[in-house]
């Protein structure tokens, strides 16, 4: 969370959710954050929140399910936001190795 959450607030904005993700190299294009923001800030504050984006971390090993909006590609030829999700769970346990 801290890699991500740079102001220290406890909520990730989507500025800090691009620098966070591009400082664990992954790459993706605005209308995918866009589409990750939507699906990940549960209470609609405009932020991801600690407990938010640790359930979506845990989503990819069946603790909860994400939206059916998010197991739908965002456009051709970009994968779905669970798709988008397993990616950064890679890239997070990659990332953790390395610091280890």
């Amino acid at each position: 969370m801290k890699k991500f959450d740079q102001d220290g607030d406890g909520s990730i904005s989507i500025d800090e959710l691009s620098q966070g993700l591009k400082s664990i190299n992954v790459k993706i294009s605005d209308k995918e954050k866009l589409a990750l923001m939507k699906e990940l800030d549960k209470d609609r504050d405009g932020g991801i929140a600690e407990h938010e984006l640790y359930n979506a971390l845990a989503q990819g090993n069946e603790i909860g399910e994400f939206s059916s909006s998010a197991k739908k590609p965002l456009g051709r030829p970009s994968p779905t936001v669970e798709q988008l999700m397993a990616k950064i769970r890679r890239a997070v346990s990659h990332y953790k190795s390395q610091q280890e």
